[in-house]
């Protein structure tokens, strides 16, 4: 995401597949891949998949519009992504850039969620929050609402915004 805010429209995975076996993580080197050499998918395989799942939207070029949303709160750290699909609906990809790994000690570091509100222009009529990472199913359904309370992770949440239909 931080890459298309700045321009670049493809980026690459550098490794499908682990190089070597190395059960006792001794090369990092040899870790890069999606999938281990034995050919298991870790992790990072299903939160691309997912992520590419959730932001599909094949066929013809659609006309786009623009949302002028608000982040409001524990910014500070906070980066987001707007994209839109040919349905109209905005997809708001945000997460928050943490140091969530002691290389040092070889073990996770817990990185709190920072609290932001989403204001947008107008109502909305049904928000869906995505944690690819974990699924692509929604964890976090909202009907028409023009405000929400998130809780930024050190991942990708994606907030699915779709608008009001207009009565004709």
């Amino acid at each position: 995401m931080v890459y298309f805010n700045r321009g670049m429209t493809k980026a690459y995975k550098y490794e499908l597949l682990d190089l070597k076996p190395d059960p006792g993580f001794t090369d990092l080197e040899r870790h890069f891949g999606l999938v281990r050499t034995n050919g298991t998918p870790k992790p990072s395989f299903y939160a691309l998949k997912n992520l590419l799942h959730l932001l599909a939207d094949t066929g013809p070029t659609a006309p786009t519009s623009s949302l002028a949303f608000q982040l409001t709160g524990a910014t500070n750290n906070a980066h987001h992504t707007l994209l839109q699909k040919r349905d109209g609906a905005f997809w708001l990809a945000v997460f928050q850039e943490a140091v969530s790994y002691d290389a040092k000690t070889r073990s996770d570091l817990e990185v709190p969620l920072q609290p932001v509100t989403l204001k947008l222009p107008w109502a909305s009529s049904e928000i869906r929050l995505f944690r690819p990472n974990r699924s692509s199913e929604p964890i976090e359904h909202i009907a028409v609402a023009n405000e929400v309370m998130l809780q930024i992770p050190d991942e990708v949440l994606l907030v699915e915004i779709k608008a009001l239909k207009q009565a004709h």
